[in-house]
């Protein structure tokens, strides 16, 4: 017998992995592919070769092992998969992964007080035992395939797409508003007759490089491509506004101003780019609806290729909940924005679905409900007691997916070594957590596995022990800055407590290059924010002491935005 099985051995899985040696457990990995790196996997049909990654380098990296290459930039799947081999290699993982095994069936046994998982590989059936079980094959396992009644044409999903050569000539609805269905819209737009994307809901585009954005020819792809050196700057990337903990720090409403703000002058400023313009006129329609959250009520789309498409005039775009199909006719009802070209028709020779994924486990014999938002910190069902662990079902609203899984292994591992254990609460905590955060993120009601990231990397960081304490101002003035200006990157983790490991919070901080006087106005506004701001919050602590409902009366303005969600608090 075991103490962990991973079942999984993509970036989640491998993590895992290493945590689970680290603390010296006998542990085996189980993939079901001839090799690791999950959707990144060279030649994995699943994902399109010219995939680009919408969070940096330093984001995707772990926490203990900081990029192979310094300067800061959008990873191609290429790219990453060659971290991951550098990682795995550096960790002497593979002598620990079984490739080209299925499980069948997974049981907790209670009379042994074990799990019982039985796989086959080339050699056949076998069964193997353990403590604990972790699952890190994903929460996008199986495509979703809608349904188009009436509709006669094609139809496919995004996982069928091999290239646009198949589609030139024709006329293309790509439905979804996703990075897949950026990518493959921008694409197909290069070849089709006529190429328009249609989403149900408001949606938000953001692009990976917020200031060059901003000026005319801005080109994504392009630019993604060429990785020049001019961005490869902390400060060119969008996870500065975003995860930094001096905008965290911020009250919602506050944090909601600098967007704001920002956004009012890409509408009006004439210098600038048609290309952010048509993002931020796409993005009135969902931010008009939640105003002062702006961009933190729904998932937001982080690449800028469909503006960019359609301000070339190469496809259009269709807000509307419903539509009606008859043969090859689609007609949008009660459209909240629509932006085809004015020839184009109504009539589409192919459907391209990038509906996602959704979560079956067949295999898995347990009376879980399978919703992250029913499990403790999108990780552990209540009914096993810390002995089942779902890792990839934490997906940051901002931030990498990888980091989230990598800080839950870490609390995983203590579990399993019995240095921690669960909270005893837990129904409770599960419920009031999953109620908050179907509230805040009600602009996305279907995406169960949205998490602030760092509300929520705090809130685990807690439970490991090694949440990152504010560097002194006077001994250490540049890391002080760094702690409060620079994304919040996995390698923070490492900085004090549990797993402490400060070389690699140094490798990673030291090579990570940053423009000072560009930051200077954006650390200015957040300042002036801040201390106009921290008297409501001081005295909302004062009066209350941080306690009560974190949506309730006057909470955009009374809690800094990073305590809303999964009972993060003030460090």
């Amino acid at each position: 017998m075991q103490d962990v099985i991973v079942i999984g051995a993509g970036p989640s899985g491998l993590a895992a992995l290493k945590e689970m040696l680290t603390h010296d457990l006998s542990v085996t990995a189980i993939e079901r592919s001839a090799g690791y790196g999950g959707v990144f996997r060279a030649n994995n049909p699943a994902v399109y070769e010219d995939l680009y990654l919408t969070t940096s380098n330093y984001f995707m990296a772990f926490s203990d092992f900081a990029p192979l290459e310094p300067e800061a930039h959008y990873s191609s799947k290429a790219g990453y998969q060659r971290y991951l081999d550098a990682y795995v290699e550096h960790f002497d993982l593979l002598p620990h992964i079984r490739f080209e095994t299925r499980v069948s069936r997974a049981r907790f046994d209670a009379a042994t007080d074990r799990w019982i998982v039985d796989v086959v590989d080339a050699e056949g059936e076998h069964t193997l035992e353990a403590r604990h079980l972790i699952v890190a094959t994903g929460s996008q396992q199986e495509p979703h395939r809608p349904e188009f009644e009436g509709y006669t044409g094609r139809v496919l999903h995004s996982s069928d797409y091999r290239g646009r050569e198949e589609f030139e000539g024709k006329r293309v609805l790509v439905v979804g508003i996703g990075e897949s269905a950026s990518d493959i819209a921008g694409e197909i737009s290069e070849v089709a007759a006529e190429t328009v994307v249609w989403s149900r809901r408001p949606f938000i585009v953001a692009p990976r490089y917020p200031v060059a954005s901003m000026a005319r020819g801005y080109d994504e792809n392009a630019t993604l491509e060429a990785r020049p050196e001019s961005l490869a700057k902390v400060n060119e990337l969008l996870e500065i506004l975003s995860t930094s903990r001096m905008s965290n720090q911020l009250p919602l409403a506050a944090f909601g101003l600098v967007r704001i703000g920002m956004f009012t002058a890409i509408r009006n400023v004439p210098s600038i780019s048609d290309v952010a313009k048509c993002a931020v006129r796409w993005n009135d329609v969902a931010m008009n609806r939640n105003f002062w959250m702006q961009d933190q009520s729904v998932v937001v789309t982080k690449t800028m290729r469909l503006p960019v498409a359609a301000c070339a005039g190469k496809l259009g775009v269709v807000v509307a909940p419903r539509a009606r199909f008859e043969g090859l006719r689609v007609e949008f009802e009660a459209p909240l924005l629509d932006e085809r070209r004015p020839e184009t028709g109504d009539d589409f020779d192919v459907i391209v679905a990038c509906t996602g994924f959704k979560t079956e486990l067949p295999w898995l014999e347990s009376e879980i409900e399978v919703n992250p938002r029913a499990w403790f910190r999108h990780c552990f069902p209540p009914e096993h007691e810390g002995r089942l662990a779902f890792l990839g079902w934490a997906r940051p609203h901002q931030g990498g997916l990888p980091a989230a899984a990598e800080l839950l292994a870490r609390y995983v591992a203590l579990l399993a070594t019995g240095q921690a254990s669960l909270p005893k609460d837990l129904p409770a905590r599960i419920a009031e957590e999953a109620q908050i955060e179907r509230r805040y993120y009600r602009g996305s009601p279907h995406v169960d596995t949205l998490v602030d990231y760092p509300a929520f990397m705090d809130s685990v960081a807690d439970l490991v022990g090694c949440r990152p304490r504010m560097p002194n101002p006077l001994l250490e003035p540049k890391r002080f800055l760094q702690f409060w200006t620079y994304p919040n990157w996995p390698c923070w983790y490492r900085k004090d407590g549990v797993g402490r490991d400060p070389r690699a919070l140094d490798a990673a901080l030291a090579s990570a290059g940053v423009d000072v006087g560009a930051m200077i106005p954006l650390v200015s506004l957040h300042f002036l924010l801040w201390a106009v701001t921290a008297p409501l919050v001081a005295l909302d602590r004062l009066v209350g002491g941080g306690r009560g409902d974190r949506l309730g009366p006057g909470w955009l303005v009374r809690r800094p935005k990073r305590t809303l969600l999964h009972r993060s608090e003030v460090g």
